[in-house]
C-alpha cells in the first residue's frame, strides 16, 4: 500500500508479498524486507530441523542396537567366565562391531574369550550412551535458531502496527 502511495510499483504474488523468498535487502518497503528475512529464517529452521530429525533417528537406532548387543555381548561374556569356549560373534554383532569400529575386521571374525567379550559389552554400552550428550548439544543450537526466528516475527509484528497506523494517519487525512 505504502509503494502505490509513493508511485512506486510493486508486482503482486499470490500472498500479496512481492519479497516472500527474495533477500531481505531487495526491497525498499520495511514489511516486505522483514517479511523476506522472516521465510529466509524460517527455511533454514525447516532445513536444519529435517537434518537434525534424520540423525537424530539415526543415532536413536544406533543406541538401540548397540545396547541390545551389549547385552548380548555381556551373556556371551558370561557363558565364556563359566567354562564355556571361545564363541565366535554372531553376524549382525560382528557387522556391527566393525561398522562403528569397536573391533577389527580380522579380530571380529576370531573367537573371542569372557574378558575380549565383556569389553566389547563394556564398549557397546558406552556407545548406547553417548547418544544424550551430541542430541542435547544440537538441540542448544536449534533452540538458539528458533529464537532467532520468534525475534524476527516479533519485528514482522512490529512493523506491521506501526504500518497500520500510518496507514490509518494517510486515510484520516485524505
Amino acid at each position: 500500500m505504502i509503494d502505490r502511495i509513493s508511485g512506486a510499483s510493486s508486482p503482486t504474488h499470490p500472498y500479496g508479498a512481492s519479497a516472500i523468498g527474495a533477500s531481505p535487502a531487495a526491497s525498499q518497503n520495511p514489511l516486505l524486507s522483514t517479511m523476506g528475512l522472516a521465510h529466509d529464517r524460517l527455511s533454514t529452521l525447516q532445513s536444519m530441523a529435517d537434518t537434525w530429525l534424520a540423525s537424530a533417528q539415526t543415532r536413536v537406532n544406533v543406541a538401540r542396537d548397540a545396547s541390545g548387543f551389549g547385552t548380548l555381548a555381556s551373556e556371551m561374556a558370561k557363558r565364556a567366565a563359566d567354562g564355556a569356549k571361545p564363541e565366535v560373534l554372531p553376524k549382525t554383532l560382528r557387522d556391527f562391531a566393525v561398522e562403528h569400529a569397536l573391533v577389527s575386521p580380522q579380530a571380529a571374525d576370531a573367537p573371542f574369550d569372557a574378558a575380549s567379550l565383556q569389553a566389547l559389552a563394556s564398549q557397546l554400552q558406552s556407545l548406547a550412551l553417548t547418544d544424550g550428550a551430541s542430541s542435547t548439544s544440537e538441540q542448544i543450537q536449534l533452540k538458539r535458531f528458533v529464537t532467532s526466528y520468534d525475534n524476527t516475527l516479533t519485528l514482522y509484528n512490529a512493523v506491521i502496527a506501526r504500518l497500520g497506523e500510518v496507514t490509518k494517519k494517510i486515510v484520516n487525512s485524505l
